[in-house]
């Protein structure tokens, strides 16, 4: 991973991203975009060509990669194909798998399974069970940090979730990141947010597909879930019994090979449109 830097610059225009026996993937973006954007600024704006293009830059197995990737982090692997249209989140994920997924970038890499229990007590406080999450190494420590701190540029100035913070009352003193996600005709909008101790997923849609939005105005995941994920934020940081989603992201002690300063390099540029776009897969982006 030491190979793509946050900060370098893409082109934004098309991409082909070839697989399989002579296949080819081609997506397209949501909406206008700079010419030319960094990483970081391509996952703030949800700009489905630049990441196609990290995708490209993987090699011919980069699906693969990205599948046993997913797995390591409590993904259900068995559910999806490996085809390069899966670094757009074209495959269903129920909201714990996500929940699950997002806790291990926070927990510096290290997947540890979502549980409901932790411990079983009788009337007199005896202990009669404990479980135990499962536990696993899905990430480089720098790996997971990079990503935490790209998540928190999505929910500042240029960010699809840049109105988190604008709307919703979130202390300026406390580290908070996300993503938003949309899926074809608007059926669903997802919305996960992170914190340094407090991970949360909000997804909107019905079990029938053909039940949606009519608009991505009102269909995408900065409309239709993030809202839920605020109103929920907003009531944890007004509750002074609740200690939740506070403090500050920190870095680990360790040596930082990636460079997170893009004043360092140049190029770039801030989309105006960016609050109010949304990443949209379609079915013809699928194969």
């Amino acid at each position: 991973d030491d190979k793509i830097q946050p900060c370098e610059v893409e082109s934004t225009g098309p991409v082909i991203v070839e697989y399989g026996n002579g296949m080819q993937w081609s997506p397209q973006n949501s909406g206008k975009t700079a010419p030319e954007l960094t990483f970081y600024q391509g996952l703030q704006q949800s700009v489905n060509t630049i990441t196609a293009r990290i995708m490209k830059r993987l090699g011919p197995n980069s699906a693969d990669v990205v599948k046993q990737t997913a797995a390591n982090m409590g993904i259900d692997d068995s559910k999806f194909e490996p085809y390069p249209s899966i670094c757009l989140g074209t495959m269903d994920i129920s909201v714990f798998e996500m929940v699950g997924a997002y806790g291990t970038f926070v927990n510096g890499g290290t997947f540890i399974e979502p549980i409901f229990v932790t411990r079983i007590e009788d009337k007199n406080g005896n202990v009669l069970e404990e479980f135990t999450p499962k536990r696993q190494e899905a990430l480089r420590m720098q790996s997971a940090y990079i990503i935490c701190k790209m998540l928190e540029r999505v929910t500042m100035s240029g960010g699809t979730a840049a109105r988190l913070r604008r709307n919703y009352n979130i202390p300026g003193d406390v580290s908070i990141g996300g993503k938003t996600g949309t899926t074809q005709n608007n059926s669903d909008g997802w919305f996960m947010g992170i914190t340094p101790n407090l991970v949360s997923g909000c997804w909107v849609g019905a079990d029938e597909r053909n039940v949606h939005f009519r608009s991505t105005a009102l269909g995408q995941g900065a409309n239709m879930a993030l809202p839920i994920f605020g109103e929920y934020m907003q009531r944890i940081y007004a509750d002074s019994k609740l200690n939740w989603g506070r403090g500050i992201l920190k870095a680990p002690d360790i040596e930082m090979t990636i460079d997170l300063n893009c004043d360092n390099y140049v190029g770039g540029q801030n989309n105006s449109d960016a609050e109010n776009a949304e990443e949209s897969v379609n079915d013809k982006d699928l194969f």
